[in-house]
């Protein structure tokens, strides 16, 4: 197992949501793109799932099974709030 730590981050906007590994966009999606599969629901409060999932229609699937088994390790997750803007009065 690599003793190297990653970090990922999204940020989500009301036009859409991008995604980072150690500071690289990995991933971006627009909100129209969204919506053509459900609601947009990143303008409301939501939970945070952690979920290592292998294949599928999102990534593809993979190439080998040389990465598996797999485990995912979590030391923190932080969650941020964009700064308030404030009229000046």
């Amino acid at each position: 197992m690599s003793s190297t730590a990653r970090r990922a981050h999204a940020s989500t906007s009301s036009v859409g949501v991008q995604f980072f590994i150690d500071g690289a966009m990995h991933y971006a999606i627009g909100r129209a793109n969204v919506e053509t599969f459900g609601m947009w629901v990143f303008d409301q409060p939501f939970y945070v799932i952690l979920n290592l999932a292998v294949g599928g229609s999102f990534d593809g699937n993979p190439q080998s099974d040389a990465m598996l088994p797999a485990t995912m390790l979590v030391d923190y997750v932080r969650v941020y709030a964009p700064p308030v803007q404030r009229t000046p009065m």
